[in-house]
This record gives structure tokens, C-alpha cells and sequence, in this order.
């Protein structure tokens, strides 16, 4: 049988991640393929999850209070709750979408550490999660890249999430976090299984999600098939 694939959709909060994997996952298994869908962190569906709620909360403290390799090791540890799942899956030859993966840890954890130290974290972060916790790698990593002014819109606009009642949790609630994260993201999306898809039409106004749909769904369709 063969072996199926990771695909991972990353991008800074109230980029459109949700959205587009859902379309993606909507897309392929309209068109016959056996599909699985997972999203990180799993607020309610894994301990460590929770306990990423709480983090985003402030409950733990505000973003400046928290060591980035305390945070870094509660996402880690939640995606490690669903190894088994997600190894199954790329086993039984399953095309696996991932809301948001381990660059998301990078990018985020990275952006909150002085820029002489960001690499060595990176590092430790994916040593922690491919080496020690043996998470899969992700075959595709898509970049769906915004600017943090828009998604600062799209954020507010968003339902009540289930871990806060804040309208922005602690990381989005800081402009420079995001900022820095976008910027890591940029940095990493150079690597050769990165694709980058820019959220923003030439004039400078937001796409629509069909459209954007439309240019990942061509980006990954050879690796699908």
C-alpha cells in the first residue's frame, strides 16, 4: 500500500488556516481520496491542549512571563497525543491536512526570543518534536501569507473560541508577536517542501477563500494523486 502524505496549513493567527483546510479536505474527498483532518492545538480533545488554552488565556501569565521553551513543549506535547492517530493514518495511505503543525511552534516560539537565538530554538523545537516525540514530518507546508493588520480583522470577526472569552487570546493580542512570527514563517517557508500563497490580491485587498482555494488545491494536486 502506499504510504500517504502530511500536508500542512500554516500561517499567523486570522489567516485563513481553518477555512482552508476545511475546503481542502471538502475538495479531496469529493474527489474520491481518503482524507483525515487534524487541528492544533486540540483545545478540548487532549490534555495538553487544554492546558495551550489555558497558556493563550494568560493563565500562566502574560506573553512576556512565559519561557518560549515552556509554551513550545505544551504544543509539542499536545501534537504527541495524536502521533498514534496521525501515524496511522499516513500508514493506511490517507492524504492528512494539519491545522496548523510543528512550524507553527517554530515560528511562534522562535518570534518571542532575541533574533541571535531564534535559530538554535528553532532547532530544539524540532528536535523535540521530530526526534524525541518521532512526529512525522510534513511532506507540503503551505504558507498562507497575510499581513498582521488584516489578520487582526479577521480575528475579531471570529466566533467565541471554547479555551478564552477574550475577543484576542495573548499572542494575538500583540501586534509585534505576530509580526515576528510572520516574519519567521517568511524565513522557514524557504525550505523545498514550503509553498507560499499570499492572502492579498496585487492591489493589496484580501482574496476571497475560493480563490485562494483554487491556487492551493493546483499547488498540491500532483502530490495527491
Amino acid at each position: 500500500m502506499k504510504s500517504g502524505i502530511l500536508i500542512a496549513i500554516e500561517g499567523i493567527d486570522g489567516s485563513g488556516k481553518g477555512t482552508q483546510c476545511r475546503l481542502l479536505y471538502e475538495a479531496l474527498c469529493g474527489s474520491g481520496k481518503d482524507v483525515e483532518l487534524f487541528q492544533f492545538p486540540q483545545y478540548n480533545s487532549s490534555f495538553f491542549g487544554g492546558e495551550v488554552g489555558r497558556y493563550l488565556n494568560g493563565e500562566y501569565g502574560q506573553l512576556a512571563d512565559v519561557h518560549p521553551k515552556f509554551s513550545a513543549l505544551l504544543y509539542a506535547l499536545d501534537r504527541f497525543e495524536a502521533r498514534d492517530r496521525l501515524i496511522a493514518a499516513i500508514s493506511a495511505g490517507k492524504t492528512v491536512i494539519c491545522d496548523r503543525y510543528t512550524p507553527s511552534n517554530v515560528a511562534h516560539q522562535s518570534a518571542r526570543t532575541e533574533p541571535n537565538i531564534r535559530g538554535e530554538l528553532a532547532s530544539w523545537i524540532q528536535h523535540v518534536e521530530y526526534d524525541i516525540l518521532s512526529l512525522p514530518k510534513p511532506d507540503i507546508v503551505i504558507l498562507l501569507d497575510s499581513t498582521v493588520s488584516t489578520s487582526q480583522t479577521l480575528v475579531s470577526l471570529k466566533d467565541k473560541r471554547i479555551y478564552t472569552d477574550r475577543v484576542h487570546d495573548i499572542q494575538e493580542a500583540s501586534d509585534s508577536h505576530l509580526q515576528a512570527a510572520l516574519e519567521a514563517f517568511r524565513n522557514i517557508a524557504i525550505e523545498s517542501n514550503w509553498q507560499v500563497i499570499s492572502c492579498l490580491a496585487p492591489d493589496g485587498s484580501l482574496r476571497t477563500p475560493l480563490d485562494i482555494h483554487s491556487e492551493l488545491l493546483a499547488r498540491v494536486k500532483d502530490s495527491v494523486e
